[in-house]
């Protein structure tokens, strides 16, 4: 999974992408994930249930939908 950053619309995202080995060698899935679309989805779900989300990378970094500030990565331009 890769940190959330601004592509070439200036709008948010980040890719996640998974490695498959194969006998005849491998394959890699890769999606590039909406910010505002993703934390529109957990927001249903939080709505529902008490909790938090986070996105955490391969280093174990993580970061919640919304800054201190109660800012959105969608508002993030």
């Amino acid at each position: 999974m890769s940190d959330v950053f601004l592509g070439f619309r200036s709008d948010p995202h980040f890719i996640i992408a998974v490695k498959q080995k194969t006998s005849e060698g491998f394959w890699i899935l890769r999606a590039t994930v909406d910010t505002e679309y993703f934390e529109h989805l957990v927001a249903e779900v939080l709505s529902k249930r008490d909790g938090d989300a986070y996105v955490v990378n391969r280093d174990g970094i993580f970061r919640p939908l919304r800054d201190g500030a109660g800012k959105s990565w969608a508002n993030r331009k």
